[in-house]
């Protein structure tokens, strides 16, 4: 049975976020891509472009206010990000692929994203004129394994002392308070990520890059299940 067959380990509810749009990295063309969740907009950028100068550039429009205060229910899309703060949310769908996919092909997608997440960080540590060293490239990125975070979540690691990108362990999401089960715990919940000690764009741009290249692979498989329309 494949992964997308399988029944969830929980019951899942109908859960709203603010306003978001849809995530991804293209790693074959090199492009940051966000989609409206409510128009046809869509913002493409290298991440050597003038366009993207930190996470916050990664956007479709402003946000207005109205949008703001909207609540916006959770798509089958694997990866979200919150205008107004950069925020990435792993949603539902990509908790399940995470955790019940064949790991022979989340190895191989995790492998593909060390690969952005380094080159990525090379290309904007070079246009800073910072030297980039490859002794570090081992840390790029890990499988969390850990019991703390339990399934369909991940954390990415990039140059600089413990920086990465990973689960927020004090999320802000009323539909996390209200759960009755932890939200690591909960796969029908999503997941908000949080930067760590990520101070520099070339660091955040890189594990951006590096979530959204797994968001990325992963809609592939969804939409050869039938889960989701090309966009």
């Amino acid at each position: 049975m494949s992964w997308h067959e399988q029944e969830p380990q929980y019951q899942e509810a109908p859960v709203c976020l603010p306003h978001h749009d849809f995530f991804e990295f293209d790693p074959k063309n090199w492009m940051f891509i966000v989609r409206s969740a409510t128009s046809g907009l869509r913002f493409e950028a290298s991440p050597a472009s003038d366009l993207v100068q930190d996470i916050w550039d990664l956007k479709v429009t402003q946000t207005t206010q109205k949008e703001i205060e909207s609540n916006n229910p959770i798509t089958p899309e694997p990866l979200l990000i919150m205008p107004l703060t950069g925020t990435l949310i792993i949603s539902q769908s990509l908790r399940k692929w995470l955790k019940d996919s064949d790991q022979e092909r989340v190895a191989e997608v995790f492998e593909s994203t060390r690969k952005v997440i380094e080159a990525v960080c090379c290309e904007l540590m070079k246009r800073q004129g910072i030297s980039f060293s490859r002794r570090t490239a081992a840390r790029f990125i890990k499988n969390d394994g850990t019991k703390k975070y339990s399934g369909g979540t991940f954390i990415l690691n990039t140059v600089g002392s413990c920086a990465c990108l990973g689960p927020n362990p004090y999320p802000t999401f009323m539909a996390y308070r209200d759960s009755p089960v932890s939200v690591y715990d909960d796969l029908s919940l999503p997941v908000e990520m949080v930067l760590h000690n990520a101070d520099y764009p070339y660091q955040s741009l890189s594990l951006y890059a590096g979530a959204g290249t797994i968001a990325h692979f992963a809609r592939e498989d969804m939409i050869k299940a039938g889960m989701l329309e090309t966009a």
